[in-house]
């Protein structure tokens, strides 16, 4: 388990380790876990240029004001997209590309609880913002990230270390519930990392589960389940929730645990609240993926879909 106070002591040592003017861009981070790792950044960080991505104009307008309070030196820009469709995706990038030419940190918060409906893409929208969107920012954003110098990361937040049964008859997860549609969800993302990282094995990629934080997605969980968990969080949060600091770390300079496929120091990495892999479970639901193939037809799959939404497998 990695301790707390590592980590802060790493997050400590950021504006005297890496240098100046780093580049990154948050989606999602209007709100919960995106917002509070965001604004820990740009304390930390040494003029750094962040680039929040979000639907809710006021909520950047309110955001960009608080980062700008903690570090009137960085640079905080707010970009309004709609990130459940793959065509505001690759809007927000065409900006973003005509800006940068390296980007340092690419940080992934997009998702809900309660999309259950299918965009004008003809996706399943929670599906698309736990996934699809994530990898088009991912496949848009790749050139900036392999000419960074030094720091090159890409952290994707939702159930790293719970990957399992991937449903090729039902990818969007339309049947799927509960465990079941987390662990399938999960593993399409870990291997889409992977993916990403045969194409670009100069830049880490993370796929982490933070625990349960006491978020405004935790206030707004719907049906039974969101009544029961709102119960458990008020009888029993001090012992069981993660809080905000322990929930949005931005860097450690810890021993290299494996990845995915075993190795260490680079590649993609699965992680659970505490800084750890999966462990054997997830290491064995997805190298059962990959022996039958899995990964290669979620690559068909994906390339497929962004070709029929927007036309072409990038901007």
């Amino acid at each position: 388990m990695v301790l707390l106070s590592t980590v802060h002591a790493s997050n400590n040592r950021i504006a005297s380790t890496l240098p100046k003017g780093l580049v990154a861009v948050f989606v999602g981070a209007t709100s919960g876990i995106g917002e509070y790792t965001l604004k820990h950044f740009v304390q930390k960080a040494s003029s750094p240029r962040v680039y929040l991505v979000g639907r809710s104009q006021e909520a950047g307008n309110r955001i960009v004001a608080e980062c700008q309070a903690l570090n009137p030196e960085g640079s905080i820009s707010f970009a309004q997209a709609d990130v459940g469709l793959l065509r505001g995706v690759d809007e927000v990038c065409r900006v973003i590309k005509k800006r940068e030419s390296t980007l340092n940190i690419l940080f992934m918060t997009q998702g809900s609880l309660t999309a259950k409906f299918a965009t004008d893409e003809d996706l399943r929208l929670s599906t698309s913002l736990h996934y699809y969107s994530r990898m088009r920012f991912i496949v848009n954003l790749l050139p900036l990230l392999e000419n960074a110098p030094g720091l090159r990361r890409v952290v994707g937040v939702f159930a790293g270390g719970m990957e399992g049964e991937i449903h090729s008859d039902d990818l969007q997860a339309w049947k799927l519930k509960g465990v079941a549609r987390r662990s399938h969800i999960s593993a399409m993302l870990t291997l889409g990392l992977e993916r990403m990282a045969c194409q670009a094995p100069s830049v880490s990629f993370i796929h982490e589960f933070p625990g349960l934080v006491h978020t405004a997605a935790v206030d707004h969980w719907p049906g039974v389940v969101g009544v029961i968990v709102r119960l458990v969080v008020f009888l029993f949060g001090r012992f069981l929730c993660v809080s905000r600091e322990e929930g949005s770390p931005v860097e450690g300079e810890l021993t290299p645990i494996a990845g995915t496929a075993g190795a260490s120091g680079g590649g993609v990495y699965s992680l659970g609240w505490n800084g750890e892999n999966g462990g054997p479970k997830s290491e064995k639901a997805l190298m059962d993926l990959r022996v039958a193939g899995m990964d290669k037809k979620l690559k068909a799959h994906t390339e497929a879909e962004f070709q029929r939404v927007t036309g072409r497998p990038l901007i």
